[in-house]
């Protein structure tokens, strides 16, 4: 085990490097903790004169001081990066006893890390998560700043204004230099050619294939004991067919994948952009915003009627029209048997014949048949003379 690896593992053991409580220079109150790993310890913090409550990042360990400055302007030059899927950096500084730390919007659901813990996730979603991702992705790379260090904890769930998940990626902009400041880690998602220290866009291509293949199969790429063993997987062995251990997965979507995994970066797919296309086409979902999980169900008035009673009250509506047409029919049919002389009365009988008493079910019958006409032949009802005359 390299040195970076036990200080990673060692420092999560460590007390955070700020008490809870306290106040920063921006007028920030410490809240609690709520993430972190070996390296970086997140908190939630709540600025006290608005309320606003955001993401406060802190490395556990101090710093040199021309490291510290060093990723200080780093982090405040990737302002200059903006996206919708881009974890966006709100403020940094120095707190008086040297501790760097910045502030991001809070992303209240947590990493995918998390969710990763409740099972796999099928193609659609993990597609989705791929093309968010690269959207994030996309400006960072063409003003020249790979991220170099993705993992399931850098992408984070955050809450759109209509309640729906979004994804949002952290440290967009200065991952590498974070990472070369508290230590480099061989990740499952690193690249071949960063082991050998090249570093470009297609090396992110890489490891968001790794990000896909982990979501959909539920076991990272490769596993290993310690660092130099994983590189050694990383450079000299295929990865499992993601066929074999997701059966359910379409042909085609694990072609794209397994393609962004290629070890030699030229056939790979070259861009994020290419590699978001392909992997929408795969699934058949159009650029533009897509939602991961089921949006939240419309709120229903009082007075509304709950999708899954419509249909049987409509079928109802539809018997009951029928069977007053039905009636009609009947009602014209006993119409013409009543008013039919019978040729085989005598008059005597015409004229000793009490008189019949009306039918009760008649004007019912009538009464429904008029009804049924009035819908049909509206114009065969008799109509209130206009108030304005003819």
């Amino acid at each position: 085990m390299d040195r970076v690896q036990l200080r990673e593992e060692e420092g999560v053991n460590e007390p955070p490097p700020l008490a809870l409580g306290t106040e920063l220079p921006d007028g920030l109150v410490l809240d609690r903790v709520i993430d972190g790993d070996g390296r970086v310890v997140v908190y939630e913090a709540v600025r006290s004169a608005t309320g606003e409550r955001v993401a406060l990042k802190v490395p556990r360990f101090d710093l040199e001081p021309s490291d510290r400055d060093a990723l200080l302007v780093a982090i405040r030059a990737s302002a200059s990066i903006s996206g919708t899927h881009i974890l966006r950096v709100i403020e940094s500084g120095v707190t008086a006893d040297g501790h760097l730390y910045w502030t991001t919007e809070l992303a209240t659901r947590g990493s995918l890390r998390k969710y990763l813990a409740r099972g796999a996730f099928g193609e659609r979603d993990a597609a989705k998560i791929m093309a968010q991702t690269c959207a994030a992705l996309e400006e960072a790379h063409f003003l020249g700043h790979p991220h170099g260090d993705l993992r399931l904890e850098k992408i984070l769930l955050a809450k759109k204004d209509d309640g729906r998940p979004t994804i949002k990626v952290s440290d967009v902009g200065f991952a590498r230099e974070l990472a070369a400041v508290l230590g480099a880690r061989v990740r499952p998602t690193t690249a071949p050619e960063q082991l050998e220290g090249e570093l470009d866009a297609r090396s992110d291509v890489y490891a968001i294939g790794a990000l896909a293949y982990e979501l959909v199969a539920a076991r990272e790429l490769y596993f290993a004991a310690n660092d130099e063993d994983l590189a050694k997987k990383i450079e000299g062995q295929e990865p499992n067919p993601l066929s074999l251990l997701a059966p359910a997965t379409s042909p085609r979507f694990v072609q794209v994948l397994h393609k962004a995994l290629v070890k030699v970066p030229i056939e790979r797919w070259q861009t994020c952009r290419e590699f978001e296309a392909e992997v929408r086409g795969a699934i058949g979902v159009a650029a533009g915003p897509s939602v991961i999980w089921d949006a939240p169900k419309p709120r229903l008035s009082r007075f509304s009627i709950p999708p899954k009673k419509r249909a049987p009250l409509g079928m109802l509506a539809v018997g009951i029209l029928l069977g007053i047409i039905a009636m009609t029919f009947l009602a014209r049919d006993v119409g013409q048997k009543e008013g039919t002389p019978r040729a085989n009365e005598s008059a005597v009988a015409t004229q000793t014949a009490p008189t019949a008493q009306p039918s009760v079910a008649t004007p019912v019958i009538n009464s429904a048949s008029g009804v049924v006409r009035s819908i049909i032949h509206p114009e065969t009802q008799k109509k209130p003379p206009s108030r304005l005359g003819n």
